[in-house]
This record gives C-alpha cells, sequence and structure tokens, in this order.
C-alpha cells in the first residue's frame, strides 16, 4: 500500500492523506483529513480524522502526484 499526504495545503491547519490504487492514482473514498491542532505553548498534533463525503480532495492529492512525477 502506497500514501500520499500533504500537510498545510493552501496554509491551513490539515493533512490530507490517500491510498494509490493499482493503477497508481489515489483512491476517491481511501481520502481523509485530519485537523492539525497547535494548542499555545504546547507542540502540534494531528486530530482524528474527519468526514469526507463527495469531496474533490483525491484530485487534489492525484495533482500533486502526477506533478511531481512529471519529467517534461
Amino acid at each position: 500500500m502506497q500514501i500520499i499526504r500533504e500537510v498545510y495545503p493552501n496554509d491551513l491547519p490539515f493533512m490530507l492523506e490517500g491510498v494509490l490504487d493499482n493503477e497508481g492514482a489515489i483512491e476517491p473514498e481511501s481520502v481523509k483529513m485530519y485537523p492539525i491542532i497547535h494548542p499555545p505553548q504546547m507542540p502540534a498534533f494531528i486530530g482524528e480524522p474527519m468526514q469526507l463525503r463527495d469531496n474533490k480532495l483525491a484530485e487534489r492529492l492525484n495533482f500533486i502526484l502526477f506533478k511531481q512525477n512529471d519529467t517534461t
């Protein structure tokens, strides 16, 4: 299993996570979004995953994945 993550997308306090399928693309139903919580005077930590429905985040993670692998 391969996982791709994006931390602080667009400088927002979240981490996006998705699982790659056999064709090398992110499975839309696998995408999870975790809040990054940073209390004052404490180190940041990752919270529980948030419920997502009908999101377009797999498209975003696929774009990032293929952009990194683009050698042209």
